[in-house]
């Protein structure tokens, strides 16, 4: 979930998991007319009530994962979600200011942002209400108010039809099989405890969150998505690595061709410093999802930091197919070819990342040692000298 040039070699994973998301240092356009979507689901729970606010965390939850499940869709992670909603007004992307929505967008380099909130309005019925807010590759912001109620009822039957609902109004397509693959949660009692356990954990009480966790758990063992969450959370936010392997490989007895739950298995190695198994982990989730940016740039970063440069280099074409407006991934393809002494395809890159980007890498590029084999050349030069400030 993050380029190589945020990544200190050798340094604990703690130290750099504040730039936990794609591209967070350096973001680039977002990719909205490519078809590939980075979405932010964000939970907008105030003034609800408690019960209210539990059915919205867990109902956004659910609907997230079922998003990150789709073709050419991936998710900003919810412990990325703290981080930049600490820089942003939640406010004022509720209210869909266009200036709030691009600055939260440059940060987490989402191009989709999904606000929600969810209440039991009448017995036997949940209204729910979504802003939504999309930016084009130009800035340009577009905005829609979402509101449907849908029957309370049966649990598993209420997180499917919330998230057809929603989906039905995005610019996204539903496989025809797409519930045969999917392992939502059965319990109305787990799928409770797992809302109450999510409302403590942003509010910051963690121990009585994984005390909901668990009751969540003794109602449905097998639960995926809580399993999920807890990995993610294990993983991301205690560096408890044990334990988050422990939730991940549920997930993945159920289901080993899981592609998102090998791909948090391979990151949870990659905290760990575990680079081999990391590797064997990110392509499993490749073999099975080869349309994947996180996946692809996790291996080019693995790859280049193993020495397999032509690997890395292999990993970074592929993501540029789904998202050619990617600023940071044409300046990583251009570091890999410039350290493997392919200097004309290394300046071609280069180019291009400052074409889309100048601002955040020109100064970067007069300084990074993976490039000193360019500095010798004129064309390196003169390039640099094209995009001067």
């Amino acid at each position: 979930m993050m380029i190589r040039k945020t990544i200190m070699r050798g340094a604990p994973a703690a130290l750099f998991l504040a730039a936990f998301a794609v591209f967070a240092l350096f973001p680039s356009a977002p990719a909205l007319a490519e078809g590939y979507h980075t979405v932010a689901v964000i939970d907008y729970p105030f003034q609800l009530r408690d019960s209210d606010a539990s059915l919205t965390f867990a109902l956004n939850t659910s609907i997230s994962y079922r998003l990150e499940a789709l073709p050419d869709t991936s998710l900003v992670p919810e412990s990325d979600l703290e981080m930049y909603l600490q820089q942003s007004d939640i406010e004022d992307l509720w209210s869909m200011s266009k200036t709030a929505a691009r600055k939260f967008a440059r940060a987490s380099n989402a191009d989709l942002i999904i606000l929600g909130r969810l209440s039991l309005s009448a017995p036997g019925a949940v209204s729910a209400e979504f802003r939504v807010i999309y930016l084009a590759l130009d800035e340009t912001v577009r905005t829609s108010r979402i509101t449907f109620k849908i029957p309370a009822g049966d649990t598993a039957n209420l997180q499917k039809k919330a998230f057809e609902r929603l989906a039905s109004k995005l610019p996204f397509s539903v496989p025809a099989a797409f519930w045969k693959t999917q392992r939502i949660t059965r319990s109305a009692k787990a799928f409770d405890w797992f809302g109450e356990g999510l409302r403590h954990i942003a509010a910051r009480r963690d121990e009585a969150g994984l005390t909901a966790f668990e009751k969540a758990l003794a109602a449905e063992p097998d639960s995926r998505d809580i399993h999920f969450y807890i990995g993610r959370y294990y993983a991301t936010r205690q560096f408890n690595y044990e334990r988050a392997l422990f939730h991940l490989n549920a997930v993945l007895k159920k289901n080993p061709s899981e592609a998102a739950a090998h791909y948090w298995l391979g990151f949870t190695f990659y905290l760990k410093a575990d680079y081999p198994s990391a590797i064997r982990e990110f392509e499993k989730a490749k073999s099975i999802d080869e349309h994947s940016m996180e996946t692809l740039l996790l291996l080019g970063t693995l790859y280049e930091e193993s020495g397999n440069y032509s690997s890395a280099a292999s990993n970074y074409r592929e993501a540029l197919k789904l998202a050619p407006q990617r600023a940071a991934v044409w300046y990583s393809l251009a570091s890999a070819l410039a350290v493997m002494g392919k200097p004309d395809e290394a300046i071609i890159a280069l180019q291009r990342t400052l074409e889309l980007d100048r601002k955040s890498f020109y100064d970067m590029a007069r300084t990074d040692a993976d490039l000193s084999s360019l500095r010798r050349t004129p064309a390196f030069n003169k390039l640099l000298e094209s995009f001067k400030p």
